[in-house]
């Protein structure tokens, strides 16, 4: 195993053994909590999948029914897109292309936005 690819993380306190690919897809996860300026989001909702298309990234959800099936988060919508790396997804956020879209949303909305990592292909633990 090449450690410049993949990283093995040890926590025997927890009986945790995981295999991490440094280049493993991440998932964006929104929550828009309130439209304030809906011509404004409209616009940024318009112009930001060109430039997440351009970094490689990929909708796998964007605004469809949300149910909730435990716990009381019920977001009115919600986005998840998909990106092939961290350092893609960086790219995507730091670029000017989106930087110039993201005051719009800025402006127009309020959401909660995390990355999180998806599950590497061999995963053991």
């Amino acid at each position: 195993m090449l450690l410049d690819i993949k990283t093995l993380i040890l926590i025997p306190a927890l009986g945790v053994i995981q295999l991490r690919e440094r280049n493993m897809s991440v998932y964006m996860i929104v929550e828009a909590k309130e439209i304030m300026d809906k011509e404004k989001y409209g616009e940024y909702i318009q112009r930001v999948p060109q430039t997440i298309e351009k970094f490689g990234g990929k909708y796998l959800v964007r605004g469809g029914q949300v149910t909730t099936v435990s716990g009381d988060w019920n977001p009115a919508r919600l986005i998840i897109v998909k990106f092939n790396s961290m350092d893609k997804f960086q790219a995507w956020w730091n670029s000017s292309e989106y930087r110039r879209v993201a005051p719009l949303r800025e402006q127009s909305a309020r959401m909660n936005a995390i990355v999180v990592e998806g599950v590497a292909e061999g995963l053991i633990g």
